[in-house]
């Protein structure tokens, strides 16, 4: 369920930040009180200070491929899965008409957000890009 995945999600990247939040003075007391429940949260809180941002919208418009697709002017591959549960696939569809014609978008019918659902540790978009890889030379 998305609540479960969100918890792990959550909990992964609080993991990850807490050493580059405990080591800026100035960022430390964005760990204090309870935990974010959700990705927005917690990009509310923690990302978009971390990175500059006054808030979670600005961060998102400003990071985002949507505002520089049409920029892109060399062979490129977008890949998505349908069934991610962070960036929804419906996302992508208005980004075609914008794009260059070297680009291309891949949507996998699974694979939820960049292969977190394997138990491995691996990605599935690991295995696509080592064999794009390979047969590209």
């Amino acid at each position: 369920s998305l609540r479960f995945y969100n918890h792990y999600f959550i909990t992964q990247l609080l993991r990850r930040a807490k050493s580059t939040l405990q080591m800026r003075e100035e960022l430390g007391s964005l760990l204090d009180g309870r935990a974010p429940k959700t990705l927005r949260e917690f990009d509310r809180r923690i990302t978009a200070p971390m990175a500059g941002f006054p808030d979670e919208r600005t961060y998102y418009a400003e990071s985002s491929a949507h505002s520089v697709v049409e920029q892109i002017d060399v062979p490129a591959l977008i890949v998505t899965a349908a069934d991610d549960p962070l960036v929804p696939v419906d996302s992508f569809v208005a980004l075609r008409d914008r794009m260059h014609e070297s680009t291309r978008v891949l949507t996998m019918p699974t694979g939820g957000h960049h292969g977190y659902t394997q138990s491995d540790g691996t990605a599935w978009t690991d295995e696509l890009v080592a064999k794009l890889y390979d047969s590209a030379w």
